[in-house]
């Protein structure tokens, strides 16, 4: 029979494999261009950082929650790994929420998602806000 202690280091002293360390970045902090290069996205000067969080170990996987007029999201569409006119309603492969990482939230969400050279699997999320305010939800990650 294993001793509490022992059963106490298996429960709660072993990390998953694969996340060697979670990284959330702060919007203040978050450098645009960096972000950009990151996820394999132009994103506008007028892109609001509302969080990332950079998951890094076997499969690497980064998301980020952004706010941007939606003109400018229009605008970069043609840039975006999935044309953000052929997303379907509801969260799709997003995930579920946690901290600003939130799709479920917004009724009106469309996502969609793509699987990328070097087998990088790229989900997009969009919601559009009454205000013009789009709400992007992008997230790549390893395979």
């Amino acid at each position: 029979m294993l001793s509490r202690l022992a059963l106490a280091l298996i429960l709660f002293g072993c990390k998953p494999q694969g996340q060697t360390s979670i990284n959330t970045s702060s919007p203040q902090h978050t450098n645009l261009a960096a972000l950009s290069k990151r996820i394999g996205v132009p994103l506008p000067e007028s892109t609001r950082v509302i969080g990332v969080e950079h998951q890094q170990g076997k499969d690497d996987m980064i998301r980020a929650k952004l706010e941007m007029p939606r003109a400018d999201l229009e605008a970069i569409g043609s840039a975006l790994p999935i044309d953000p006119s052929k997303l379907r309603p509801g969260v799709g492969r997003l995930g579920i929420d946690r901290n600003f990482w939130n799709p479920s939230e917004y009724q009106d969400l469309r996502s969609g998602s793509v699987v990328l050279e070097g087998a990088r699997g790229f989900h997009l999320g969009v919601a559009y806000l009454a205000d013009g305010t789009a709400v992007v939800f992008i997230m790549s990650h390893g395979t």
